[in-house]
């Protein structure tokens, strides 16, 4: 009568995890998709979107019991509003501050926005050499 694994039964190894650690693997810093941005009037829910805009106001917000941080993005054919879960600032990231920022378009509050979107932060135009 064949085991339960079979008629060449094999018993299974459980082995213990070794107590040697693995060093972690270096997380490089997620960089938006190089290629072009599209207008912020034209994405659309659901949608992987890369835009590219100005900060046009921020706040920090609770969410879930944890403080968010919320940015309006605009450009001259809409606005998108990003939101970074469980931050209470972004380094570099400020009124008028342009940056092009990627991830999917979802619905928050009523407004199309992007989750812990990646963003790349542009050369301020107001900065002297």
């Amino acid at each position: 009568m064949p085991g339960p694994l079979g008629d060449g039964e094999r018993s299974a190894v459980i082995r213990r995890p070794s107590r040697r650690r693995t060093p972690p693997a270096r997380r490089r810093a997620a960089q938006p998709s190089p290629g072009p941005t599209r207008p912020i009037g034209e994405v659309r829910w659901r949608e992987e979107a890369r835009i590219r805009g100005k900060v046009r106001s921020m706040r920090v917000r609770p969410w879930a019991d944890v403080a968010t941080l919320e940015c309006v993005v605009a450009d001259e054919t809409g606005g998108l509003l990003l939101v970074f879960l469980g931050r209470r600032q972004v380094a570099g990231l400020g009124l008028g501050r342009e940056l092009i920022a990627a991830g999917t378009v979802s619905a928050q509050r009523g407004y199309l926005a992007i989750l812990n979107p990646v963003v790349e932060l542009l050369p301020d135009s107001h900065a002297t050499d």
